[in-house]
């Protein structure tokens, strides 16, 4: 006779008592009941992160598609990240493009200004290096 579905105590004394008539000591059948209650949790856990997942891609599709031709979406660590994203180096300073297509010019850490363009970008790192004399 197959298990009955659901978690509840009866659900539980009934699978019990299935597994003992079949010959199963009661507390492997305890056991398998268990595991099999642990089973059904881990099924609605995968359903319920299955639909939150629909429901991001729902949202990144109404609201993240105001800049054409990246793919917007949040990375491992929950960062948004986009396939336009990146960093080079020019003259031991980062130009770093972030998810919205803003251009950054950094060294060592530190913020020194913003560019349109990664061009633009080098002609400014040009410009800082001829001022210092470097």
């Amino acid at each position: 006779m197959p298990l009955e579905e659901g978690k509840s105590k009866a659900a539980f004394s009934q699978n019990v008592a299935t597994e003992v008539k079949a010959g199963k000591p009661q507390k492997q059948a305890v056991a398998i009941d268990y595991s099999k209650a642990r089973g059904d949790k881990l099924s609605m856990i995968a359903d319920a992160a299955s639909a939150l997942s629909a429901r991001w891609d729902k949202f990144a599709d109404e609201h993240l598609t105001r800049h054409p031709g990246k793919d917007v979406r949040p990375d491992a660590k929950g960062k948004m990240t986009s396939s336009a994203s990146g960093s080079t180096s020019y003259r031991n300073h980062l130009i770093n493009t972030d998810y919205l297509g803003r251009i950054s010019i950094k060294k060592n850490g530190a913020h020194l200004s913003w560019a349109n363009s990664e061009a633009e970008a080098k002609r400014i790192i040009d410009e800082l290096l001829e001022e210092t004399g470097k």
